[in-house]
């Protein structure tokens, strides 16, 4: 066989492969912790509620993601995310990446945001744990000093649209939340965005 057959034949399965992995998120999109499930939980509901989270850092109410868009040719998301605070209601445009190799070095997909968003600036959130039952998870945010070293730690529980009002599902995703997130709230004050009409 031509020398520059077979580099070419090489060539050809390599770019299969690659691309085999990179798509596999698509293709089996429900095993757990790819970016296939982050997609999933990103774009099955209208709206993406933040519950609480471990640590009050400022009076916002009501945070939610909506009308979010993946492009599967870049692998990024683009979202509106919406909150009030003390002068009303806020609303940004905002877009991100989904990865599966995160910031924190933590096992799991990742969305990293950029820019500013009600979180803070360039925010990473790794989804720790989805319950598919009750359609309610887990996603963890950190912040890093200039060395390296964790100085800030968030976990929060989150619900689809068509859940968040449900008090039994609130209740059943409890311990989700309590197994992943407790460790963050020493010396912390919780924070409950999610407020009924």
């Amino acid at each position: 066989m031509d020398i520059l057959a077979l580099a070419t034949m090489f060539q050809m399965l390599s770019c299969v492969f690659a691309n085999a992995a990179r798509y596999r998120r698509v293709h089996n999109p429900k095993e757990r912790g790819t970016v296939g499930e982050l997609i999933e939980v990103l774009t099955g509901t209208p709206k993406l509620w933040q519950y609480k989270r471990t640590n009050k850092t400022n009076n916002n109410t009501c945070l939610y993601w909506q009308n979010g868009t993946v492009s599967l040719s870049s692998d990024s998301y683009s979202f509106t995310e919406v909150y009030w605070n003390s002068t009303g209601r806020q609303e940004h445009q905002l877009q991100g990446d989904l990865v599966m190799n995160s910031r924190s070095e933590d096992q799991g997909s990742a969305l990293q945001i950029k820019g500013m968003s009600e979180g803070g600036f360039n925010k990473e959130y790794l989804l720790v744990h989805w319950n598919n039952s009750y359609n309610c998870g887990v996603f963890y945010t950190e912040e890093k000093d200039t060395g390296g070293k964790r100085i800030i730690q968030n976990c929060g529980l989150y619900f689809w649209n068509k859940t968040v009002t449900n008090d039994d599902f609130v209740k059943k995703c409890q311990p989700d939340y309590e197994k992943y997130c407790k460790v963050y709230e020493k010396n912390k004050t919780q924070q409950t965005l999610y407020k009924q009409d």
